[in-house]
């Protein structure tokens, strides 16, 4: 994948995220919108299996990148999230990090392995495990024995 490619990939996530109110409704928009686009380039995966090994420190280059690129989307939208009080208090950094990770982790079964009609669903699932994780939960008015 050139810078270029990388480049578009990054104009749709920011579209995604511009396109979505709220920080919680934006990281969800994020994860979706990332989903389907490694649903949309499963069919490079193959080719790039091929060259990946010859072109590697070049590939690595552009990946860390586009991670940088990912981690900041998500730690403004995460810190946003907490300090309107939506998120509990967690280490930005970490989570923003685990996320991308678990993204890029399941690339290959979302570019494999989900049919394309059924990824909006998949991946809302996906967001739904992190925001869940997250959420500010309501601390119950009945005391706790």
């Amino acid at each position: 994948m050139t810078e270029k490619e990388v480049a578009s990939l990054r104009q749709k996530l920011v579209d995604a995220l511009e396109g979505a109110d709220g920080p919680e409704e934006k990281i969800k928009a994020y994860i979706k919108a990332r989903c389907r686009m490694i649903a949309e380039i499963a069919g490079l995966f193959s080719l790039f299996k091929q060259e990946y090994m010859q072109y590697y420190s070049y590939i690595r280059k552009v990946q860390d990148k586009f991670l940088d690129f990912e981690r900041g989307c998500l730690e403004g939208n995460i810190r946003e999230a907490v300090s309107k009080g939506l998120f509990r208090e967690c280490d930005v950094e970490f989570t923003a990090y685990s996320i991308g990770r678990a993204m890029h982790a399941m690339e290959y079964y979302f570019g494999t392995s989900v049919k394309a009609e059924d990824m909006e669903k998949k991946a809302s699932e996906f967001a739904g495990l992190f925001l869940d994780g997250v959420r500010k939960r309501q601390e119950s008015s009945v005391a706790r024995g």
